[in-house]
């Protein structure tokens, strides 16, 4: 990235691409009031602006958006409720968007064609093959017509251009969080009369390359503002007539910076968030989780002046405590000590102590042995650990290996034997946003939340009782409290 602070370089005309067009700039720049003249390279006319007009935010919608979080345990309904809604309301139109496409199908019940796409079966007359609803309690949602973005050949061929399509055409849509996060700005208004539901806590934050780490920490950059709240605001005014080749970037940069999309976390990294803008245009908008106050959402969500959340529960919600009788925590002190210390479990410590993960794979191992010296199936068994130390546990284990952070997949809902060997906290990053905030991410709460996401991937979500391995002492207390009811807060209950 070039600095401001750069002496002017003799002018040349330079190709730049404004709002993706190509002009060649034919005057010389020298401040964000000066009209420069750009020449339009598709049919050789020219126009004067002031550079200031190429990064003024194309969305004047600043409306505060109100975002309902439905804030409900598992196994108490979510899934179940939301299909009744749809069905009792089925005038309307819906955007699902979920984690999984294996749970777009199941949502839209649609059966997937079995290929690595996974795109629905057809009849032969070209129309969805459906499926039987799976959950006995949920209302059939078939004459929703639940449509799935598909990707194709040619230019035109991506998923992402086929959500576009299915948007400008107001079909109901099942769509998974990554290519929900796809959208662009352009794509924002299409949204207008959809009601969004997202299940699942989405990915609100990740890194973004896009600025020079080195220009944005040096001392004397004048582009950039590192708020207290560790947003950064891009200072367009400060551009010099060297800078006019970043005009592409500073169309982006304003448009990240001016919605607070743009986290400092430190000299490492910078962090591109969820675009709250697309509450403004949906005609309600409902995000479906667990745990969300003091959750990395919630922190997210409270930096944004235009959105305002309601977190509401169920009326079938159910206690953690009720979950209490079908699991069995592992209490063999032996098995434990390995976990005693504090931070013995972390990623910092285990990455300079192979004895310990020694000690864990052993632990592991007399685990998933029973008491008879017999194997416990394959298919019973679930673990996890760092992925860097994944080497470190015997190869035979190595297919029941799921990552901590994994979300609604079904494919481990056999296992009764869970064993949960790290000890977690919040990555440098989240860290280093925290610091001197008022809103923080809990850091036992994102622990928590991972590790009941994780233990219910296992045949618990199917009501079957499971032997769960915890040694880390921290988080052995910290799921205990939960199965105690000690995180339950009261809450309103949604109509």
């Amino acid at each position: 990235m070039a600095n401001s602070s750069i002496k002017t370089n003799k002018f040349k005309a330079k190709l730049v691409s404004v709002f993706g067009s190509q002009f060649v700039l034919k005057s010389e720049y020298k401040d964000t009031k000066t009209k420069v003249t750009l020449l339009d390279t598709f049919d050789n006319t020219t126009i004067e602006v002031t550079p200031e007009t190429l990064f003024k935010r194309k969305s004047a919608h600043k409306a505060v958006a109100t975002v309902t979080v439905l804030d409900s345990c598992m196994g108490s309904g979510k899934s179940t409720y939301i299909s009744q809604y749809i069905n009792t309301h089925s005038s309307e139109q819906y955007i699902i968007v979920l984690p999984l496409l294996s749970e777009c199908h199941r949502f839209a019940q649609t059966v997937s064609d079995g290929t690595k796409a996974s795109k629905p079966q057809l009849d032969a007359n070209g129309k969805q093959i459906n499926a039987a609803q799976t959950n006995p309690n949920a209302a059939c949602l078939i004459h929703m017509n639940f449509k799935h973005p598909l990707s194709g050949k040619g230019k035109n061929g991506s998923k992402l251009h086929d959500l576009k399509r299915l948007l400008d055409k107001k079909q109901n849509i099942v769509c998974t969080h990554s290519l929900f996060n796809m959208m662009t700005e352009d794509m924002l208004p299409l949204l207008k009369g959809y009601n969004l539901i997202i299940d699942e806590a989405i990915e609100c934050l990740e890194p973004y390359d896009g600025i020079d780490l080195e220009a944005l920490s040096s001392e004397d950059q004048t582009w950039f503002t590192i708020n207290k709240d560790n947003t950064i605001t891009f200072n367009y005014q400060q551009f010099g007539s060297t800078n006019i080749k970043f005009i592409p970037q500073a169309q982006e940069w304003i448009k990240l910076s001016d919605s607070k999309r743009l986290l400092w976390s430190g000299a490492s990294t910078v962090l591109k968030g969820l675009n709250c803008d697309v509450f403004n245009f949906t005609k309600s908008s409902m995000l479906c989780t667990y745990q969300y106050n003091g959750s990395l959402l919630d922190f997210y969500l409270k930096l944004h002046d235009a959105v305002a959340v309601q977190v509401k529960t169920l009326a079938t919600n159910i206690l953690p405590s009720s979950f209490k009788d079908k699991i069995n925590i592992v209490s063999d002190e032996g098995m434990n000590a390995v976990g005693d210390k504090d931070y013995a479990l972390t990623v910092t410590r285990l990455d300079k102590d192979k004895d310990t993960l020694s000690v864990l794979s052993t632990n592991l191992t007399k685990f998933f042995t029973k008491e008879n010296k017999t194997a416990v199936k394959p298919v019973n068994r679930l673990f996890t650990c760092f992925k860097d130390h994944k080497s470190s546990f015997e190869n035979r284990y190595l297919n029941q290996h799921l990552a901590f952070n994994t979300k609604a997949t079904n494919e481990y809902a056999d296992a009764t034997h869970v064993a949960f060997l790290v000890d977690l906290y919040l990555t440098p990053e989240l860290a280093n946003l925290n610091n001197g905030l008022v809103n923080k991410v809990d850091k036992d709460i994102y622990a928590l939340n991972h590790m009941i996401q994780f233990v219910f991937r296992s045949a618990i979500r199917k009501g079957e009782s499971i032997n769960l391995y915890i040694p880390s002492s921290r988080m052995r207390k910290l799921f205990t409290d939960w199965l105690d009811d000690k995180f339950v807060e009261a809450l309103p209950t949604i109509n």
